[in-house]
């Protein structure tokens, strides 16, 4: 076999986050005979949780500092990765992808890859630069089949090649007894009433507000249901005022961010997913590892995941008194919802399990680095 190819990842950050999550993923099962990684984060001395394990991991990590001027930045970028003589230039996040094209061309690299880990809406609302930057990109990269179809539409007049690299999801789940305990031992509350539970940052546009609404509707019915939001964010405040207003009081519990959060989510009787922005939920991919009944609105990205009915209850987006009633039917018929959540984890460990992403990420690369992507769009292999 040949020597391993260098390959640097832009990162716009490395936070306790679903993408970030999925990048070390990548990096810990990445064929190293085929690939010699080096890291760059764009958000550096601020503690972020990923920074230590992936350079635990052996991978170079550069410490991008900000300076308010971009092509100044690109062009520091570029320089710290000069002596790593980089083949390809990968932005993780789209924040970063501008940068990786930009960067690959002063390098010399062969190629370049851009990502979009949100929604396509997350694309298409984004400032015209960055959609600018993102397509001067080679290739790019897109966790949902939704979105690259979308985003094919968009860059295909210019022969944008797209890689289709749905999420992978690993199977570290505790018994549910030990997570009901440890869960219960770090809020403070009771184990005993129904746990609805919910993890993402908390800022607008996950839904959060929503969860609450529903909440409300559903404690007309069911009494000891609890709400438990695992996450932090700068909404905390807001989200904590909303609880007041509408009464909640003790029957919302702010967890804040809990660390390898997935490994406890078996303790919920049920988990509710509110967000309509995300590219593929990492959220509810690790609710449904652990066995959990999901209930999601039904966008595009969740119905890659779950089958409203047979692994799942998925339900009109914005539609409050529809997420309420779903949650009550699980809470009223506990066999059914053991029957979901059992075929929910069946799906993850088949159809998105960690090999298949490893896989499909080594594609992408190797067609990057064999040439310019400049075929055609193609789906998931």
């Amino acid at each position: 076999m040949s020597a391993a190819r260098s390959v640097a990842i832009l990162a716009g950050q490395l936070v306790l986050g679903g993408a970030e999550r999925q990048l070390y993923l990548w990096l810990a099962h990445m064929d190293r005979r085929r690939y010699r990684p080096v890291v760059a984060t764009f958000h550096p001395d601020h503690g972020d949780h990923w920074e230590g394990p992936i350079e635990a991991l052996g991978v170079p990590l550069i410490r991008v500092k900000p300076n308010g001027c971009p092509p100044l930045r690109l062009v520091r970028v570029a320089a710290l990765l000069r002596p790593y003589r980089v083949e390809l230039v990968h932005g993780w996040h789209m924040f970063t992808s501008g940068y990786a094209a930009l960067c690959g061309r002063l390098l010399g690299a062969r190629s370049s890859l851009g990502s979009v880990r949100g929604s396509y809406e997350s694309f298409r609302s984004s400032p015209l630069l960055m959609r600018y930057a993102l397509s001067m990109a080679d290739a790019v990269v897109v966790n949902s089949q939704t979105a690259g179809d979308q985003l094919a539409s968009t860059l295909g007049p210019v022969g944008k090649r797209v890689f289709i690299v749905p999420n992978g999801v690993e199977d570290h789940v505790e018994a549910r007894a030990r997570a009901r305990a440890v869960l219960a031992a770090r809020c403070a509350i009771p184990e005993a009433g129904t746990w609805i539970g919910s993890v993402g940052r908390l800022v607008k546009g996950k839904g959060f507000e929503l969860l609450l609404q529903s909440m409300r509707l559903l404690r007309a019915s069911a009494p000891a249901a609890r709400l438990i939001l695992i996450g932090y964010g700068p909404g905390h405040s807001e989200l904590s005022a909303t609880v007041r207003e509408l009464g909640l009081g003790e029957a919302v519990t702010f967890a804040g961010p809990v660390p390898d959060a997935r490994r406890w989510l078996s303790a919920f009787d049920v988990f509710c997913f509110a967000s309509t922005s995300e590219g593929m939920p990492n959220a509810v991919m690790e609710a449904a590892v652990a066995g959990v009944p999901i209930v999601a609105w039904r966008t595009p990205a969740v119905m890659e995941l779950l089958a409203d009915g047979v692994s799942g209850r998925l339900v009109t987006p914005g539609d409050v008194p529809a997420m309420s009633a779903a949650v009550r039917s699980l809470i009223e018929n506990p066999t059914c919802a053991a029957v979901l959540g059992a075929a929910a984890r069946r799906v993850m460990l088949t159809e998105f399990s960690v090999s298949r992403f490893v896989a499909r990420m080594t594609e992408a690369y190797d067609a990057s680095i064999g040439s310019r992507c400049t075929d055609a769009y193609v789906g998931a292999p």
